[in-house]
């Protein structure tokens, strides 16, 4: 009698003790769930995060370019309708203009490549020559792009 007394009371506080054991795994687990869960948030957060600035830089340069057709648009309507109220001889040298301006870059860079004399002076003022030939080209001969886009002829 005193051993099953004995047995049936260590057999209980062994059946208490693995039950508190694997309540405190089960504690355990569910902590590293939960830290293993806010470390997901987190990352997604950060991921959304870096959607919000790409999407808020791709509306801002959309936002750049939309005012700089804007501005170009204007100004092309300006010289538009500058020469309408012009003489038109007026009218005529102001055609001249782009591609007189155009041959003359042209043959300045040609220039540059062909004289140069010191070969690193000629490649910055070809550089130069090159950059500001492009830059003259895309801009006069934009407005054509900017009016097929807007179904202007």
């Amino acid at each position: 009698m005193i051993l099953s007394l004995l047995t049936g009371g260590g057999f209980s506080l062994l059946t208490n003790i693995v039950e508190m054991i694997g309540r405190e795994r089960d504690k355990v687990r569910l902590q590293t769930d939960k830290a293993a869960e806010r470390q997901h948030e987190l990352a997604l957060i950060e991921m959304n995060e870096k959607v919000r600035r790409a999407e808020a830089e791709t509306e801002r340069e959309t936002a750049i370019v939309a005012a700089q057709g804007v501005a170009l648009q204007a100004a092309l309507s300006h010289q538009t309708a500058s020469q309408a109220r012009a003489a038109p001889w007026v009218s005529s040298v102001l055609s001249l203009v782009r591609p007189a301006l155009t041959l003359g870059l042209v043959g300045g860079t040609v220039y540059v490549v062909v004289a140069g004399n010191n070969p690193a002076q000629a490649a910055t003022a070809t550089v130069a020559m090159l950059d500001l030939t492009g830059v003259a080209i895309g801009f006069w001969f934009s407005d054509r792009s900017f009016r097929r886009a807007s179904g202007k002829k």
